[in-house]
């Protein structure tokens, strides 16, 4: 199958989508990925042309966040066979009514959802190792907002501090939605209810940029998932971790620590590590790839389904929107 990419966004997710989609080409030679066609911001999404030749037209959507939404809209008005999109797909209940009758298929990349510690503890809550499900617990933390409050004179303005590029929020809609997709995830589930506490200490001269947020809810069946995500952090770099708690055992994986999952039992804690490449991106332990590896799985099973595998299952636009509304829609403290 041919694919032809086109792209809109130049920072450091399209580089990643550039990366993802090269190693698919080495480890899926039958695809073939045609150079990407760029989209310059502001530019319309063009419209795709018919030809005789057999190709797949993708767009893969890295732009800023408010921008998103619309650019869905006119790749499906445009001709796409799909798109990729970064999260968050919508910044509000507004653009997510917009994109809510979507024709075509939209993968969204939740890349830690594609990680080989968020399966294997998808796979063990499946199988029952957990007894009953508890809680899913956990934190995203990063530390650009403490480091921009620290040294005020050298942080530069950015597309987020302009809420038309950005939306209303900041940390919440940019790694908070991480954290809670792969909660979601894991429970096989998008939560009922929600209580939502953000601050925005530590926000500089954009007052809408939340710079820490606390998420509790309450999933179906009764288990209840918290979440601590902030940029304020000081000393983090990239802090991912969740945890399942059921009445048989506790697991947590640990986005800095990707090839091992820590276990505990009664009192007992073990290490169950990674041992092969069983993961969409097929990439063995130790691997150097990081956060591009969920990329590639995201991203190889959107093309697995333009091939034709409707059994396929990764992050889609119908559920990330019902996330997010659920989101939106979660009671403030």
């Amino acid at each position: 199958m041919r694919i032809q990419p086109y792209c809109i966004g130049s920072g450091r997710s399209a580089d990643a989508i550039q990366k993802a989609l090269f190693v698919i080409s080495q480890t899926h030679p039958h695809y073939e990925i045609l150079p990407t066609l760029s989209v310059p911001r502001g530019q319309s999404v063009p419209r795709v042309q018919e030809s005789a030749v057999d190709f797949k037209n993708v767009l893969f959507i890295a732009n800023p966040h408010a921008l998103h939404a619309p650019a869905l809209l006119e790749a499906a008005a445009h001709g796409f066979d799909a798109a990729v999109v970064e999260k968050p797909a919508a910044v509000n209940k507004e653009q997510i009514d917009e994109l809510t009758d979507l024709k075509i298929p939209v993968a969204v990349l939740h890349g830690y959802r594609e990680s080989w510690g968020i399966h294997t503890l998808r796979r063990m809550h499946t199988e029952g190792q957990f007894g009953e499900l508890i809680a899913v617990e956990g934190r995203y933390w990063q530390s650009s907002a403490a480091s921009r409050a620290i040294q005020p004179n050298s942080a530069k303005r950015t597309w987020k501090d302009d809420p038309s590029l950005s939306g209303h929020y900041d940390t919440l809609i940019d790694i908070g939605v991480h954290w809670l997709d792969a909660a979601c995830a894991l429970v096989g589930a998008i939560p009922q209810k929600g209580v939502l506490s953000l601050s925005h200490l530590n926000s500089g001269h954009s007052a809408h940029r939340d710079s820490h947020a606390q998420i509790f809810v309450r999933f179906p069946g009764g288990a209840t998932g918290m979440g601590s995500i902030s940029k304020t952090l000081h000393g983090e770099n990239n802090r991912f971790e969740i945890t399942m708690i059921g009445t048989l055992k506790s697991a947590t994986w640990r986005f800095l620590a990707p090839d091992e999952i820590e276990i505990g039992e009664g009192g007992r804690k073990t290490i169950l590590p990674r041992v092969s490449g069983d993961t969409p991106s097929s990439m063995p332990p130790f691997h150097a790839l990081g956060w591009i590896e969920g990329y590639i799985g995201v991203i190889e099973k959107l093309l697995r389904e333009l091939e034709g595998d409707s059994s396929v299952d990764y992050p889609r636009l119908p559920k990330h929107l019902e996330m997010l509304r659920a989101l939106f829609e979660m009671e403030r403290l």
